[in-house]
């Protein structure tokens, strides 16, 4: 018999229960003289088995066992913390909401960041297409100029 065995099969509990067989009994206890803390073990089992016998015959188990009911009280605390931590929870939502920003302008001053500065804008193009298939013109976006005012 070996400690997995023991713990497998739950001899010590069985053991203490007067329900092992008289061979597994008997190497029950071979194992137990040759492994002092099993000893230990079966001492600690006993009197918390004797501690809840004591506990039953006052009559105090059943009420240990029983859950205690939640007050009143402590579903009222419950329900304030919700509303604070939603409450909380909306207004920085609100507060954090961008500001709408026009996407149309009357002048290219308008277009700015959320810091207020000025955008760059490219000057107006107008394009059309010719009859043919050779190229009419070619535009010069000049995107090194925008790269160089977003750097100041």
């Amino acid at each position: 018999m070996d400690r997995k065995y023991i713990d497998d099969h739950h001899i010590a509990a069985r053991y203490l229960a007067d329900q092992l067989t008289d061979s597994e009994r008997e190497a029950f206890e071979a194992y137990y003289v040759d492994h002092p803390e099993m000893m230990q073990e079966l001492e600690i089992a006993a009197r918390v088995k004797t501690g809840l016998a004591k506990l039953r015959a006052a009559g105090d188990l059943d009420s240990l066992l029983q859950r205690p009911a939640r007050s009143t009280r402590t579903l009222a605390f419950a329900a304030a913390a919700a509303v604070v931590v939603v409450a909380i929870g909306v207004s920085v939502f609100l507060l954090r909401t961008p500001i709408a920003r026009p996407l149309l302008a009357a002048s290219a001053a308008a277009f700015t960041d959320g810091q207020g500065v000025q955008l760059p804008v490219a000057k107006p193009l107008t394009l059309m297409k010719a009859r043919g298939s050779g190229y009419d013109a070619e535009i010069d976006l000049a995107l090194d100029h925008f790269a160089d005012r977003r750097l100041e």
